[in-house]
């Protein structure tokens, strides 16, 4: 039986649920990976523009391609977020009980 890419996706985050520095890291890298995509299709659009080549559809897929990575960095804050605040929890928990 193979598995599919839903069940490849579970048990990346189950992973992640487990071990918070994976998820602080995986994080990092979508918001690495957003801020690299926004600077990008920012140079994409100014080179356009200065070219004379600007039209409204392509307007549209430049934005369209910004919106993507602002969702990859805010994707990436999620994670990153929810893994720091469980290891601040972690810890905290540790100390209690020590």
């Amino acid at each position: 039986m193979r598995a599919t890419v839903s069940e490849a996706g579970n048990v990346g985050r189950h992973s992640i649920l487990r071990n918070r520095k994976l998820g602080v890291m995986v994080g990092v890298a979508l918001m690495a990976i957003g801020v690299w995509g926004m600077i990008s299709v920012g140079s994409d659009t100014l080179k356009t523009i200065q070219e004379g080549d600007y039209t409204a559809e392509r307007g549209k897929v430049f934005e369209m391609n910004s919106y993507v990575f602002l969702f990859t960095i805010v994707a990436g804050l999620i994670v990153l977020l929810y893994s720091v605040v469980s290891i601040q929890a972690e810890s905290a928990s540790r100390r209690e009980i020590a």
